[in-house]
């Protein structure tokens, strides 16, 4: 062979060689800057329940993401940084840590909110400046058209609300329903919607009564509520320790029917409040987390929460999702600027997660309830308290809307 070939048939081999190499998985990766996602949370106060979990499931996604070298995009691998806000269940707080997180951190998404108030402020801040927020709010005026950023990433009262009255009426024969709701404009506005909901099933509406928050005196609402002889007390909007003072008042006042709530329960919070024996039978809004039929993956994450935290969040399994579909719909978008094709993604997206059983999938919903698709579907569970331990005795997943045209499931790149 002529030295002409040999040169030849070596180059050849060298570019066969190259290009299966290139072809590796992760060979023809990139390391980007870090991508910032910003974190504004009640780490304190009242709420900080709802806001610790969901900076704890941020954090637990960001360190399984860089621990593969970053979150993929285009060939691509971007750090995962999540610089944080406690917004203290404040709005006034909550503005200003949106503020600092969208002009001095240069962030184009965050986490958060938790509360109606908080939610309200910093969706506008985010809106005019096209940063996606997820956070948590029980106000529909928060989700819709005119604030095309901010999504929802759980059940609102009101739509939790007709799921769990049908389940009361076959499974506990209630009849006559009253509530007890948090006194701000999204509170007012969801148990109007569930008087709706309530009324259109076939329930007697007895009563519906107000209370601040910080209230740590619900013997004045208890008392109005009972006049009428409910068959079920429900409080949409209230957090676990709000649960507890209503549930002590309404036993010792003597009360011995079905105590509700819409919220994502915690039994150990409200029992310490009420004491276990004034908790039994109250059945709550459990989050996403069925031990009975839960997936290894998040059997997984369960254990490692605990491991980590010395204790369970039951709001925990709701919130992992969060920063899960974010994730994925920046990967979908092949961008991690663009916030308007992010939005597309995600709008369209159902995404098989290994934290579902089956071949479940989470997908956005909010068509049909908003006018707009930015709401994640989470499972829902409904938890009984049973002899102090949370029972769940009901699990809802949210189907396919009509007028969506959905992309066909999409699996997460590590």
């Amino acid at each position: 062979m002529s030295r002409k070939w040999q040169i030849l048939l070596l180059f050849c081999l060298a570019a066969v060689f190259l290009m299966g190499s290139i072809n590796e998985p992760g060979a023809a990766e990139k390391k980007g800057k870090p991508l910032k996602i910003g974190t504004c949370n009640p780490l304190s106060g009242p709420t900080a329940l709802w806001g610790v979990s969901q900076r704890r499931c941020a954090e637990f996604w960001a360190e399984d993401i860089n621990a593969k070298g970053g979150l993929l995009v285009n060939g691509v691998r971007y750090p995962i940084e999540l610089p944080r806000g406690d917004d203290q269940g404040l709005p006034e707080v909550a503005r200003t840590v949106a503020e600092r997180l969208i002009h001095k951190d240069k962030v184009k998404f965050i986490i958060g909110p938790n509360i109606d108030t908080t939610y309200t402020a910093v969706k506008e801040v985010c809106n005019p400046e096209k940063v996606i927020h997820f956070g948590a709010t029980f106000d529909p005026k928060n989700i819709g058209p005119a604030q095309p950023y901010s999504v929802l990433i759980m059940w609102m009262a009101h739509q939790t609300g007709p799921i769990l009255y049908k389940y009361l009426m076959e499974k506990h024969g209630v009849k006559k329903i009253a509530w007890i709701q948090k006194d701000d404009p999204g509170g007012r506005l969801a148990v109007e919607i569930c008087q709706k909901s309530a009324k259109a099933l076939g329930l007697e509406i007895v009563d519906v009564t107000f209370f601040a928050q910080g209230t740590h005196d619900m013997y004045p609402q208890a008392t109005r509520v009972l006049k009428g002889n409910p068959d079920v007390i429900d409080l949409p909007s209230a957090s676990p320790e709000e649960v507890g003072l209503a549930a002590k008042a309404l036993r010792e006042l003597g009360f011995k029917g079905m105590i509700t709530e819409e919220t994502e329960g915690d039994v150990e919070v409200t029992c310490s409040v009420a004491g276990p024996k004034y908790c039994e039978g109250i059945i709550f809004n459990a989050g996403s987390f069925n031990p009975v039929n839960a997936s290894a993956a998040m059997k997984k994450y369960h254990d490692r929460y605990v491991e980590k935290f010395k204790t369970w969040n039951p709001d925990a399994p709701t919130k992992l999702y969060t920063s899960f579909l974010l994730g994925a719909a920046i990967q979908k978008a092949g961008t991690i600027t663009d916030t308007d094709a992010v939005m597309r993604a995600f709008q369209a997206i159902q995404l098989k997660t290994p934290y579902l059983p089956g071949n479940e999938v989470i997908r956005a919903i909010g068509l049909k309830e908003f006018g707009i698709n930015n709401q994640i579907g989470v499972p829902m569970c409904l938890a009984q308290v049973q002899k102090g331990k949370p029972v769940v005795v009901y699990t809802h997943m949210a189907p396919q809307e009509k007028g969506i045209t959905y992309d066909p499931a999409y699996e997460f790149k590590w």
